[in-house]
């Protein structure tokens, strides 16, 4: 899948990607966007982690109607590459969005 260069992760299939969860880490300085991408094979080798370290400008807006859950599944997911790093968009469609900027992001 992705690879150590940070200019790749955009260039993967991220269509269809399931969030499985958001975490603060390294003292609340960075977010930990756990992810499963689409595909067959064992679940394991399709998760993965997106590190965006020096998060900063985070809009959370996710809305579930009653009795629905579950991961929300991405439409569509915009890198744009800033001045100072990163502004990434995940697009739920109608489940809502998430935006953030960073100074820089891995994916493992």
């Amino acid at each position: 899948m992705p690879g150590s260069d940070e200019s790749e992760i955009p260039k993967q299939p991220w269509s269809d990607v399931c969030l499985r969860g958001l975490s603060w880490t390294n003292e609340g300085r960075d977010l930990a966007l756990a992810v499963r991408f689409p595909g067959s094979g064992p679940s394991s080798r399709r998760d993965m982690t997106l590190h965006c370290r020096w998060a900063s400008n985070l809009h959370v807006a996710l809305t579930f109607k009653e009795n629905q859950g579950g991961f929300p599944l991405t439409w569509d997911v915009i890198f744009d590459r800033a001045d100072c790093g990163w502004k990434i968009e995940l697009d739920f469609a109608g489940a809502g969005r998430i935006v953030l900027s960073c100074s820089e992001m891995e994916l493992k």
